[in-house]
Parts: C-alpha cells; structure tokens; sequence
C-alpha cells in the first residue's frame, strides 16, 4: 500500500510540475497611466492578458497610474497582451453577504436593488477591445487614453 501511495504521489508531483507549478515567471515591468476623456481615472482593474502566461493585473490610483503585477510578483509577462481596462460603480443598497430569496424579493419590491455602472466604455473592458501592449525588456510604459 505504501508503494502505491509513493508512486500515486510522485506522479502527481510530475504532473504539477509539467503544468508550471512552481515555475520562475520571467516578467518584466510594466506600468503606464490611464485616462479617459483627457482625465485621470482613479480605480479602474487593468489586466494584461498574454498569449501565454499568467495574466497580469493592477489599478489605477488618483493620477491614472497603474504598476502589473502577475502572480503577487512585480511585472507582466513579456511578449503581445491584450489589456482590459474596466471601472463600475454601484449605487442602491448594499447586498446582503449571503442573500436569501425573501432578501432578493425585498430589495426588488422597493426599488433598492443594488446597480452597478460602467464609468468608462465597456468595449475597453473585454479581451478584445482592441486595447494591446507588447512587453519588452524595452517597452515598459504603456498609457492608454480611453475615448467613447
């Protein structure tokens, strides 16, 4: 029994490893500035999505500014992203944490269902919105200026 144990064992642990499990990244820096209509937007999720790869993720702070990080590490893995850039709001009350069906039925009937919206166009928040960036070791700055 313990020799099957080993052996289920170690093929899993080749199986993760062959998946990239465990594997270095090789990222490199990759930060820019967001605005649209001309104005810096605050808060908005930015994500480089490579060919292959982890995708990487960041947000905007009062200047428009955004730094990638991939996997908790600093940088964004090198090579064609596409980049989504996305901001919502969301006005009414709160939801509940774990909303029950009474719970849903309440906040329909008085209007108070909470609504979210798009601050900036939604085309920008899909994978392919057009938006783009090629990561190199020279090319590190990537600004997108957002229009209607």
């Amino acid at each position: 029994m313990n020799r099957a144990f080993g052996f289920v064992l170690l093929a899993g642990l080749l199986a993760l490893h062959s998946t990239g499990c465990g594997e270095t990244l090789n990222l490199t820096p990759a930060s820019g500035k967001v605005t649209y209509q001309g104005k810096p937007v605050e808060g908005a999720s930015v994500v480089f999505v490579p060919e292959k790869g982890p995708p990487g993720t960041g947000v905007t702070d009062a200047t428009g500014t955004y730094t990638i990080s991939t996997n908790g590490k600093p940088g964004a893995t090198p090579g064609k992203n596409q980049v989504t850039v996305a901001k919502t709001t969301t006005t009414g009350a709160a939801m509940p944490a774990n909303p029950t069906p009474e719970d849903m039925m309440k906040m329909a009937s008085s209007g108070t269902m909470p609504v979210s919206k798009s601050e900036i166009p939604t085309k920008y928040a899909v994978v392919q919105g057009g938006l783009k960036a090629e990561v190199t070791a020279d090319k590190k700055v990537f600004d997108f200026e957002l229009t209607d």
